[in-house]
């Protein structure tokens, strides 16, 4: 169960990430709220801290990068591709960061709601 929720968020970051660069803001930096969003909603799909914190990192990457990918409307040779994977790769991991962070939040937030047990 708990890889379709991986797939879940790698796919959802795609289809995320795609929307961002070709419908919804064409790149600006109001692409970051529905990101936030759902790099928060992440610690809904887990079922503990470290796993909150695994699909909020996982998301923020995926978006990220995938988002860099969409929005290059460069000429796309095989030398800039082979130059493009690891130059996009650090700016993808502020997105992990900062999807790591979106689901930390997320989990205080659902523990502080979360009905108590008795």
């Amino acid at each position: 169960m708990r890889s379709f929720r991986v797939w879940l968020v790698i796919g959802s970051a795609i289809v995320m990430a795609f929307l961002s660069a070709k419908v919804l803001f064409n790149g600006t930096a109001w692409n970051v709220l529905p990101w936030g969003i759902l790099a928060f909603a992440t610690a809904y799909l887990a079922s503990n801290r470290r796993e909150a914190w695994t699909f909020g990192g996982l998301f923020g990457f995926v978006v990220s990068y995938a988002f860099l990918w969409f929005d290059n409307t460069g000429t796309k040779t095989l030398s800039s591709v082979a130059i493009l994977i690891p130059l996009i790769f650090a700016p993808a991991l502020f997105g992990a960061l900062c999807g790591f962070l979106a689901a930390w939040l997320g989990w205080i937030i659902r523990q502080a709601v979360k009905p108590r047990q008795s």
